[in-house]
């Protein structure tokens, strides 16, 4: 018995008939030779699509073991002289919509085809084929015999005795059998013998009459299960979560009969006895396409080897019992031609505990399909698979290369999914990972741990999208509703830990959508790699779905989570409780105010007044250097950036441009040494993590200067005690810094790494001493410097201030107002509303008293007053507006505060590229002059640019301590400013000769804007007066 090498598995010749029919006829002797029968052929029966048709698969004598693979034939053979109960036919028009012809189910069908299923599948058989019937293509009209030793069972007989089919008398039986009676009578006088009746018929007859008087199959009373008919149309998603029962518990078997095998790995089942019939691809593999002869379906091709994985699936499987562990089901699948509609179910398929799936694997018929390999067979699957393409077995035969072994080797997986010319797919590889940041709820860089030089990788969860965040500066694109819920639910979870990373598909290279508003639209989009992200055993692409921060995508194929199932059941758990995307959006979409940009200046100082005096809590979005931030503020809906205050890390490197011959060149400078160490050191500590914030005042360009705390730890103190940064003064934490900055000194650590605290000691000496003598040359060049006391009220930038001149009776008079307006009880007063450019009385937040304002812009609620008696500005609401008494206003008393600027030199700004080195000089600055009564001299007055129309007065500036500080040199000397080329002409050259000196100093040192050489003329330094 060969037919190809049949197992299932070794089975007992059991010729006992299963069903309702009970027992079973007499074992009968081969037939005479001299009967209408002839022996065609013995082979196996494969099938038995009812109870009075089998199907056998024939041996052939040409075919020889060891040569090329042939299907072995299929024989149909209509058993003769019987009628059994018919199966449901249709003939469907060409559209696969109307039916032309349909035949509905006859009663008894099921009980009687399974009675001779349950008796013959899979057992030897042979058939002697009528020589009086002509066949029918490969159907034969005759009768089979199972093999039982030397006797055999006519399966006509079997399914008659068991009352499951009529006999169907041949044409002049009836007077066959009158004449033969005749004859028997008329024997005894004649001696001739009269016709014979067909022996077969008269048995079966005699057999059909003993079934209808012991009322068994057709002729039994209780008619219940006449009506067994198979069920395809139902809730087909309710059933599969009904199959596949509680997940962690034990899997549950179910019994089945496979009806049809389409290719290797699917079949079409019938559950028992609850007679579901669905469509059901075999878990965690696919099998080569396979065309039936005969198809006419010109979409479907056979690919090599599909022919056999089909027949080695029929043959193992076809009408036999089997069980099936539901694992997973895509509704959205379109199923084949003969196959149930509703939708594909995964699963694994067992006969008598021998798994198909791993037949299929280990014989070379079919590759691995990652996602849906059952969870508990992943490794055991890798290697059936991993053999079978090792020894070259059938698909792996024809020099086709396979994705590369299990492990964290992304590299040979790339380049073997590249070369791969036969089954192509992504190969498994799992890697430990640490998040390292999180672009949104679904993707997510993770360094990868397993590597000895790891990188991050770029991980996008599969089979689920989430809401996107709108693109970065673009007005016009929103962030989608749910977008910072879903990122914040995977952030809050994972930012700086572990994670279990499991490469599941990779989506080959597509052509972008021309349609699309992405930037990218049109290209050719690269391939790209999805996973699992697995936190403690946890699935965060799972945790997003059933939370309702996530949808699953209709899976193409075999691009899909491993888990697919499991999210679309969270999915639907989300949809009934009206979770987060699935419930009212009115409040889904945060509406973040991001003052970070250039544009957006007169924004983020407007929000100076609601941000200080509190602690806020943040989110760190982005790591711009060592010691500045991009802060999310979420109870504040805003977003701004934070310099920590009290530090300076080392400047990064940085390109900026300069005018060469009327031409911008852009040039590349250097960063400062440990810049790097110092930003990876603050992304390490503070990346996308939870932070407390306060805001002390604000810079020139909108950012927020203040401290910034990671649980109970300073981050600026932390800075410093690694030596990635320099103590700068601050009004707070000045000691906590000090000592901090002290312990890495002494640490020898990042920046000190070459302390030397006597060369230290020698340096300050040396910069006193060099104070003092620039002070003294200043004196001696500009004679004694009290020719006016200023009160500096404001410090703008390093090149612009205001100041109140203490010389007249003005600033009495000023102060006079002040007291006046204390006694007039504005509180009580009612709230006025301005017009642009009105002066008015504004409650300043910063001490909640009343001063004289200029309303320079309004928006909606928004009123942006500057005071012109300080200089200094803010964004206030009508409710701290009141109305000026006309006796207060500018016709009695202009407003006293006078924008300045330190006299022939030009301090460091933005258009020298650095924007740290023009906080710095800021800074500086107002540590030597701001809210100081100084000594100054006039020096002139000028616009302060060319395209500006403010004039500014400027002043040598003197500091009160003994020796008096020349601020203007002191600024140069620390290399915060260089001397001006648009210079008055009646200069004195005494003072610039000394100014330039100092400047050739702070050059010759690399200190401030010289430390990588000459930085160049901005374009309002570029042309003398």
């Amino acid at each position: 018995m060969d037919v190809r090498s049949a197992k299932p598995w070794d089975q007992p010749n059991n010729n006992k008939g299963g069903g309702r029919g009970g027992g079973g006829a007499p074992r009968t002797q081969v037939p005479d030779a001299k009967r209408k029968q002839k022996l065609i052929a013995h082979g196996i029966v494969g099938a038995v699509p009812s109870a009075d048709k089998v199907i056998l698969y024939v041996n052939d004598k040409d075919h020889v073991p060891g040569q090329a693979w042939v299907a072995p034939k299929r024989t149909e053979v209509k058993l003769s002289w019987i009628r059994a109960p018919r199966p449901h036919t249709a003939i469907v028009s060409d559209d696969d919509v109307n039916y032309i012809k349909e035949t509905p189910q006859e009663d008894f069908y099921w009980e009687a085809r399974e009675y001779l299923r349950k008796l013959a599948i899979g057992k030897p058989a042979m058939i002697e084929v009528r020589s009086d019937a002509s066949s029918i293509g490969n159907r034969e009209l005759g009768t089979v015999f199972l093999n039982d030793g030397d006797r055999k069972v006519d399966l006509s007989h079997q399914v008659v005795s068991a009352g499951y089919a009529e006999v169907v008398k041949p044409k002049n039986y009836q007077e066959t059998v009158d004449a033969a009676a005749a004859a028997a009578q008329d024997s005894g006088n004649t001696g001739k013998k009269g016709p014979k009746p067909n022996e077969q018929v008269t048995k079966l007859l005699e057999l059909e009459l003993d079934a209808k008087s012991r009322g068994v199959g057709l002729y039994q009373s209780n008619k219940k299960n006449a009506k067994t008919e198979y069920i395809t149309e139902f809730d087909h998603w309710n059933k599969y979560v009904q199959w596949r029962g509680d997940e962690g518990k034990q899997p549950i078997r179910h019994k089945c009969v496979v009806e049809g095998v389409m290719s290797g790995s699917m079949v079409k089942i019938t559950i028992v006895p609850s007679m579901e019939q669905v469509a059901l691809r075999i878990a965690g593999v696919r099998s080569p396409a396979y065309k039936r002869p005969g198809s006419e379906d010109n979409n479907r091709t056979s690919e090599p080897f599909g022919a056999e994985a089909q027949w080695t699936t029929e043959r193992y499987t076809l009408h036999r019992d089997a069980e099936v562990i539901f694992t997973g089901f895509d509704k959205d699948k379109e199923t084949e031609k003969g196959v149930p509609p509703g939708g594909v179910y995964y699963g694994e398929l067992f006969i008598k505990e021998h798994s198909i799936g791993e037949i299929l694997l280990s014989s070379g018929l079919a590759s691995l399909v990652e996602w849906s390999v059952p969870k508990d067979k992943a490794e055991k699957y890798r290697q059936l698979e991993d053999k079978a393409a090792a020894s070259k077995l059938k698909i792996w035969s024809q020099g086709n290369s396979r994705p590369a072994a299990s492990g964290n080797n992304k590299q040979q997986n790339n380049k073997n999914q590249q070369q791969s010319s036969g089954p192509t797919r992504a190969r498994h590889y799992t890697f430990n990972g640490r998040i390292k940041s999180i672009t949104s709820g679904a993707v997510y860089q993770v360094e990868n741990l397993d590597d000895p030089q790891p990188n991050p990788e770029v991980v996008t969860l599969s089979s689920i999208v989430v809401p996107k965040f709108g693109r970065a500066g673009d007005q016009k694109d929103h962030d989608e509703p749910f977008a910072w819920e879903a990122r914040e639910f995977i952030r809050r979870k994972v930012i700086g830990k572990n994670v279990r990373v499991t490469l599941d598909y990779v989506r080959p290279e597509r052509q972008g959508n021309p349609t699309s508003t992405d930037q990218r639209s049109g290209d050719v989009l690269p391939a790209k790699n999805f996973y699992t992200v697995e936190l403690d055993g946890k699935n965060l692409g799972l945790g997003l779905i059933e939370n309702g921060l996530g949808t699953v995508l209709t899976a193409s194929g075999d691009n899909r989570s491993p888990i697919y199932d499991s999210l679309l059941l969270a999915q639907d758990r989300a949809l009934k409780a009206h979770l987060g995307l699935h419930g009212p959006k009115k409040n889904a979409r945060r509406g973040f105010n991001d003052v970070t940009s250039n544009k957006k200046v007169a924004q983020a100082k407007g929000l100076l007044n609601s941000l200080t005096g509190k602690e806020l809590d943040g989110v760190v979005e982005y790591v711009i250097s060592g010691n500045r931030f991009k802060v999310a503020l979420p109870n504040e809906n805003a977003v701004i950036i934070l310099v920590l205050d009290g530090v300076k890390a080392p400047a990064l490197p940085r390109k900026t441009t300069e005018l060469k011959d009327g031409k911008e060149v852009v040039k590349d400078i250097p960063g400062e040494p440990f810049s790097a160490e110092a930003l990876n050191y603050s992304r390490s500590l503070c990346h996308q993590q939870d932070v407390r914030i306060s805001v002390d005042r604000q810079d020139k360009a909108g950012a927020f200067i203040g401290y910034m705390f990671k649980g109970d730890q300073n981050v600026a103190e932390l800075l410093l005690s690694q030596g990635l940064g320099r103590t700068l003064r601050t009004k707070q934490y000045e000691n906590v810094f000090n000592n901090a900055q002290q312990q890495a000194k002494q640490g020898r650590k990042g920046i000190w790494k070459d302390w030397d605290p006597a060369k230290e000691e020698e340096e300050k000496r040396r910069a006193a001493e060099l104070e003092n003598e620039n002070n003294s040359e200043a004196a001696g060049v500009t004679g004694d410097p009290i020719k006016v006391i200023v009160h500096v009220t404001e410090v703008i930038d390093s090149n612009k201030f205001y100041c109140q001149f203490m010389e007249g009776k003005e600033v009495e008079q000023l102060n006079k107002f002040m007291s006046s307006f204390a006694n007039l009880k504005l509180e009580s007063t009612p709230p006025h509303k301005p017009a642009r450019s009105e002066v008015v009385l504004a409650l300043f937040s910063g001490d909640e008293k009343w001063y004289r304002a200029q309303v320079r812009r309004i928006e909606g609620n928004n009123i942006s007053v500057f005071y012109g008696d300080y200089g200094n500005s803010e964004t206030t609401t009508s409710e701290y507006i009141r109305k000026l008494p006309e006796e207060y206003g500018l016709k009695a008393l202009a407003f006293q505060a006078r924008e300045c600027g330190l006299a022939y030199i030009r301090s460091v700004t933005s258009a020298y590229g650095d924007a740290d080195l023009a906080e710095d000089a800021a800074y500086e600055l107002k540590k030597l002059i701001y809210d100081q009564k100084l000594p100054a001299m006039r020096e002139y007055s000028r616009q302060e640019s060319r395209t500006s129309r403010n004039r500014l007065t400027y002043l040598n500036l003197w500091s009160n301590e003994e020796p008096n500080t020349f601020i203007n040199g002191e600024m140069v000397r620390r290399g915060f400013a260089k001397v001006e080329r648009r210079l008055p002409r009646n200069a004195p050259e005494a003072l610039l000769k000394l100014l330039r000196e100092m400047e050739d100093k702070a050059h010759d040192n690399r200190v401030g804007l010289w430390r990588n050489g000459d930085p160049g003329d901005d374009e309002e330094d570029s042309k003398d007066i």
